[in-house]
């Protein structure tokens, strides 16, 4: 199936971590996942303050967007603001 940009948790000796993916395909076989992204970005020194200032600033890039090409990335800066306040919400 394919991924969109959002927040995945994977466990590292005993420990689930956050971690944002920017796209991708993910298969699943019985018992195994596979994920392939596009990008990723590990959530550890991200305040929950920034994270929110990137969430708006990404909301008012998408109203203020004068092409369909910056009214795309800007909804993916959305997505992955978005999803870094959901890996600080978990962290927290």
């Amino acid at each position: 199936t394919a991924l969109d940009t959002g927040l995945l948790r994977i466990k590292f000796d005993e420990k689930w971590t956050p971690i944002i993916l920017c796209g991708g395909l993910a298969e699943i076989d019985r018992n195994r996942v596979t994920v392939l992204v596009n990008d990723v970005e590990e959530m550890n020194n991200v305040e929950l303050n920034e994270a929110a200032k990137e969430l708006e600033k990404a909301t008012v890039a998408v109203e203020e967007a004068e092409t369909s090409k910056a009214r795309l990335d800007a909804s993916v800066e959305i997505k992955k603001a978005t999803a870094r306040l959901e890996a600080m919400n978990y962290l927290s």
